[in-house]
This record gives C-alpha cells, sequence and structure tokens, in this order.
C-alpha cells in the first residue's frame, strides 16, 4: 500500500498537476475564507491555497493507491480528494453559519469535479492523449475557470441573508448528489471500457457535464435571489414597522399635549374642589378624587421613554397593540442611548419577540393578562426577555417546539426563526422555555459584535 501511495504521488505530480490543484484551492480557500485588503490576510490566503493543494495532492496520492487495487474506481481518486479537501476546510476553517457551509461544499465540489473531469474530457477529445504538452495546458486553461467561479459564488455568498428556505437547500444539495453520481458514472464507464479520450461516448458526456454544471450553478444563483428577495421584503416589513413606531409616537405626543392642555385648563376648578374637600375633612373622598385623576388622566399621560429613541418608538407602538388587545404592558429597560446594531434588523427582532407575546395572550383568551419586557445590559451583552402567560393546561412540549396554533400556517414558525437568526447575525443567541404558567422568550446580542467581526 506504501509503495503504491509513492509511486502514484511520485508519477502524477507534475508542473501541470500543480497548477490544476493549487487553482482548486484557490477557489475553495476564497469561497469560504475570502481575504482582506491587508498584507497579512493576503499571506494568510496565499498559505491556506498551498495547505488545501498540498493536502489534495495527499488525498488524491491515498485514493488512488486503495483504488488501484479496484481497477474499475482507479479514476475516482480526483472526484474523493475533490470533496474530502472541500468538506475539511469548510467545517474547520468556514466561519460561516452551517447551513451555508453544507450548502458551499455541496456547490463547490460538484462545479470543482465537473470543471476538473468533464471539461478536460473536451481537451482530450480534441487534442489526443498522444500530445501530452498541449493536453497539460488546455488543462490549466480549463481549470482557469475556478477562478471566476470561486469569484462569482464569493460574489453571490448566500451568509449574508437572515434565512435561507429550506425547500431549496434540499434542492441544492439533491443537484449536487446528482452531479457526483454523474461524474462518478462516467468515470468508471470510460475505464470500463478503457476508452482513450477520443470516443463519442466521451465527448457526449463531457457534454452533459458541461449542461449539468450550467444548471448546477443557476440553480445556486436561483437560490441566492430567492433569499434576497425573501429578505428584502423582511427588510420592508421592518422599515413599515419603524415608520408606524414613529407615526404612533407623533400622535400619541399630540395626544398627550391635548390632554394636558384640558388638565391645566381645568386645574384651578380641580384645586378649588380639593381645597374644598379638605377643608371640611373629606379625606376619603379626596382620596377617591385623586385616584380618579390618576386613573382617567396621568396614566393616559405615560410614554415610554428609555433614553434610546429607537427602542422607545417600537415599545410604545406595542404599547398600543397591547392596550387595544386589553393586555397589560410592563417594562424594566436599561438601554444604552446609542445601540451598534442595524435599526431594521433590531426592529424586526424585538417587534417579533413582542408581537408573538401579545398575540398568544390575546389568542388563548387570558384574563388580566400581561406582558412583560425586560431589557438591560449584562457585561457585553444586551439582554431582552419577554414573558407572556399560558393558559395552565397547555401543551407545555408543543409550545416548546414552536408549533403554531396560527390561521397562516404557510408562516409557521417563521418569526421564531427570524429571532434565532438576527440573534446570530448579532453574535448572539435566542432562547425559548417555558417557566410554570409563562413562556419565556430570550435574546442576548453582542454589543461590540461589529468590532470584534473586523
Amino acid at each position: 500500500m506504501i509503495e503504491s501511495f509513492v509511486k502514484y504521488y511520485n508519477d502524477r505530480l507534475d508542473g501541470y498537476h500543480v497548477a490544476q490543484i493549487l487553482l482548486i484551492g484557490f477557489c475553495i480557500a476564497f469561497v469560504f475564507t475570502p481575504p482582506k485588503h491587508d498584507g497579512k490576510s493576503i499571506l494568510i490566503f496565499m498559505a491556506s491555497v498551498a495547505g488545501i493543494a498540498f493536502v489534495y495532492s495527499l488525498l488524491e496520492a491515498l485514493y488512488g493507491s486503495i483504488f488501484v487495487l479496484v481497477p474499475p474506481l482507479q479514476r475516482l481518486n480526483s472526484l474523493f480528494a475533490d470533496i474530502t479537501a472541500t468538506v475539511l476546510y469548510g467545517i474547520f476553517f468556514s466561519k460561516y453559519k452551517k447551513n451555508i457551509v453544507v450548502i458551499l461544499i455541496g456547490v463547490i465540489s460538484a462545479s470543482v469535479v465537473l470543471i476538473s473531469d468533464c471539461l478536460r474530457d473536451v481537451c482530450y477529445f480534441y487534442v489526443g492523449p498522444g500530445n501530452e504538452v498541449l493536453v497539460g495546458v488546455f488543462i490549466i486553461l480549463v481549470n482557469l475557470l475556478l477562478v471566476p467561479l470561486g469569484l462569482l459564488i464569493n460574489r453571490f455568498n448566500l451568509n449574508r441573508f437572515i434565512s435561507i428556505p429550506r425547500k431549496n437547500t434540499v434542492l441544492i444539495i439533491i443537484s449536487c448528489f446528482i452531479v457526483m453520481i454523474f461524474v462518478a458514472t462516467s468515470l468508471v464507464v470510460q475505464t470500463v471500457f478503457n476508452d482513450d479520450g477520443r470516443s463519442a461516448v466521451r465527448i457526449i458526456l463531457a457534454i452533459i457535464g458541461v449542461a449539468l454544471l450550467s444548471i448546477h450553478l443557476l440553480n445556486y444563483l436561483n437560490l441566492y435571489f430567492i433569499c434576497e428577495r425573501s429578505d428584502s421584503e423582511l427588510e420592508l416589513q421592518a422599515q413599515n414597522k419603524i415608520m408606524q413606531a414613529n407615526a404612533d409616537m407623533l400622535n400619541l405626543t399630540d395626544r398627550n399635549l391635548k390632554d394636558i392642555r384640558t388638565f391645566m385648563h381645568d386645574a384651578e376648578n380641580r384645586y378649588a374642589y380639593m381645597a374644598e374637600l379638605f377643608k371640611r375633612g373629606e379625606y376619603e373622598e379626596l382620596k377617591k378624587y385623586l385616584e380618579s385623576i390618576t386613573r382617567n388622566h396621568l396614566e393616559s399621560l405615560s410614554i415610554i421613554d428609555c433614553g434610546n429613541r429607537m427602542v422607545s418608538n417600537i415599545l410604545n407602538m406595542e404599547k398600543g397593540k397591547a392596550d387595544a388587545c386589553g393586555v397589560k404592558f410592563l417594562t424594566s429597560l436599561n438601554v444604552p442611548p446609542v445601540l451598534p446594531f442595524d435599526e431594521v434588523m433590531f426592529c424586526s427582532l424585538l417587534t417579533n419577540m413582542i408581537d408573538n407575546a401579545i398575540e398568544a395572550c390575546n389568542r388563548n383568551n387570558i384574563e388580566n393578562g400581561e406582558v412583560r419586557i425586560n431589557i438591560s445590559i449584562m457585561q457585553e451583552y444586551l439582554f431582552i426577555q419577554v414573558i407572556n402567560p399560558i393558559p395552565h393546561n397547555a401543551d407545555k412540549e408543543s409550545l416548546l417546539s414552536l408549533n403554531t396554533e396560527k390561521s397562516d400556517v404557510n408562516n409557521h414558525g417563521y418569526g421564531t426563526k427570524i429571532i434565532r437568526q438576527i440573534a446570530a447575525k448579532f453574535n448572539g443567541h435566542a432562547m425559548f422555555s417555558v417557566e410554570e404558567d409563562k413562556f419565556i422568550a430570550e435574546a442576548m446580542l453582542d454589543l461590540f459584535f461589529d468590532k470584534k467581526r473586523k
């Protein structure tokens, strides 16, 4: 086994092949860990490319020494080296979300094997296996397509999106498996029939491979634009909520000013009436009158002001929703005047958390329902907690699995999914729990996520 490994490694690794695996390394590294515009980052990137190429050559030699024992499979070493190198680098070095890593591993692996194997066959068909120098040059030219491939996937990177549709992700993975099976089958067929590279079957398989590559990349781009549209809709909804919150705040301020004018207009008469009650010693009646003023006027003048304009506006808007549903709205707030989070994303997270709580109170017809919002700073994180009551006989396991009871089945679990993904975007996380008769939604957002990312 060792002799076979060494012999394969020495025979295979010529200048043309070194250039090919370096291009493969560039494509993989540029997609998963693109360099920044500084010397240190570029040096690390170049080292990554060289490291991937070295590991790739070892894997190719290893698989070659294994598959030589099974003749029909001896051409599959490059295919398995492509997949293994991409999987290892994606898992251990990429900082993308797990589902994004899985998608990119599939897309890059499938694209690389199609370019390296199927397009290479076109060179063999037109040049012929006898002219090794010309074939080597053409193979390098073909593999140069890996550079724009890496640039393309990096340009249309899915990691920037909040949500990736599960159905489309599954379709991408299935597409990758189809490509792998096709390439493996075509290589086995060529080996079994001892194809010299000039047969019509080989060129037909190569043409099919090119078509599959086009379909495969179009499928990925289609997923990108679907995610872009979904994020745009989400951003538009959040912007509408921000505009609504600002408008509600203006209306609330205007209404409070009118109430203040009315209150001040009647202040002299009210003061005289209270003075007369006090003079007569009717303290119980005076107490009731003061409670009436507090209940009917002072409460109507209440505005949530936590010192942060954006958070205050959102909470006042949500308080209006709670009041309309007869739900008590309680807050405990310690919020910095300026937050580092994107206004649209933060609005979407906070409104989804509070909307879910208000809707739960309303849906379950809970008497004297109340929603409690706690926002505070915990070390380097902004802690957000939203608590709402649940019925005594509620199925807690169903609640924690976030099964929806809404009539809008299409948006099943979408709000909680957005909460989790936005929290992750800010280097934090979201949690949902049930304690006694309360459902608790919590989010931790890193106040220094932007600096850490840089």
